[in-house]
């Protein structure tokens, strides 16, 4: 029987770069988007064939990734609260989000959501698919689509995932359970049972949204240290002031400016909390990602993150 390997770590003021790799064979850039504190509280339980991941923030964030090759996934979330979406889609607590392989993500998920990822190659879900129900799954050849489930079949497989631990799987081994092909059946089940009831999870106003809110955000990054211009941002994208601000607003709850000023935020305090990085002033960051008055810099630093830029530096120290 393949063994379950487990891991659990918890991260406390954390630099977001600590969560590149949240999700197995993934690169996940995270930006906090605010919050009371600063923890993470991650558990990854890893076997040959497949792995899942499962995620708890005390902030709102907006995560930007790609999913690694070879593998999909397929993602649940315990929304919590509003906004929590998934490339456009507002989550439910009963869908599951398909991820084909090498896909990439835009999630946007709210301090009390939980996230649960498992990750598996096309052929070992079909084959569980084939022996559990005689069919495969209708499963994305490219990008993401949302099914729609039971709410119990929902509940049983976060039942099972949520009791996962070291002494659980050492207690199924001693007793000759298969925890692996429980939760695979459990996941097989409940995308069968919903396949009929397949969700356009991004129809088309959503899409277009999505994909001009994301197209906004790759130009912001690159942009950083160079002074806001929602008029040039608006004309390389070819879409009016106004409307760039209502699709920021509903996606991300913030207009496209403030948008700009959280990201130079987040990376001056991945920067000071950056092992290895070279020792620079505060002054000097802040002007690196475009602040020219270090009084306001500071203050919009303190309002983000809850603690000023000396307080992140002296936990480094």
């Amino acid at each position: 029987m393949e063994p379950l390997r487990f891991f659990h770590r918890r991260a406390e003021g954390l630099s977001p770069e600590q969560l590149l790799d949240a999700i197995d064979g993934s690169e996940m850039d995270h930006t906090i988007l605010s919050g009371d504190s600063f923890s993470a509280d991650v558990r990854h339980i890893r076997s040959d064939s497949f792995s899942i991941d499962i995620g708890h923030y005390s902030f709102s964030v907006l995560v930007r990734g790609q999913f690694g090759r070879g593998k999909i996934c397929l993602g649940l979330s315990r929304a919590g609260g509003k906004p929590t979406w998934v490339n456009g889609a507002y989550l439910e607590d009963a869908s599951i989000h398909i991820h084909a392989e090498n896909d990439e993500i835009l999630y946007r998920a709210d301090k009390s959501a939980t996230w649960y990822a498992l990750t598996i190659t096309r052929e070992r879900l079909q084959s569980v698919s084939i022996e559990l129900t005689g069919r495969e799954l209708d499963l994305p050849a490219t990008g993401v689509k949302t099914v729609a489930i039971p709410l119990e079949s929902a509940n049983r497989v976060v039942r099972l995932l949520n009791g996962l631990s070291p002494k659980s799987i050492v207690s199924a081994e001693f007793r000759g359970v298969d925890l692996k092909e429980q939760i695979l059946e459990a996941y097989v089940s409940a995308i069968s049972e919903g396949e009929g009831s397949a969700i356009d999870g991004v129809r088309r106003r959503n899409q277009h949204r999505l994909e001009l809110v994301s197209q906004a955000d790759k130009i912001i990054r690159q942009s950083l240290g160079d002074k806001y211009s929602s008029r040039c941002l608006c004309e390389t994208l070819g879409v009016s002031e106004r409307a760039l601000q209502l699709h920021f607003k509903e996606l991300l709850g913030i207009p496209p400016k403030q948008w700009f000023a959280c990201l130079a935020l987040n990376r001056v305090r991945s920067e000071i909390l950056r092992k290895g990085s070279q020792p620079r002033t505060i002054a000097e960051l802040a002007m690196e990602v475009g602040f020219e008055h270090l009084g306001r810099f500071s203050e919009s630093y303190r309002k983000l993150f809850r603690e000023t830029p000396s307080q992140t530096m002296s936990k480094k120290r």
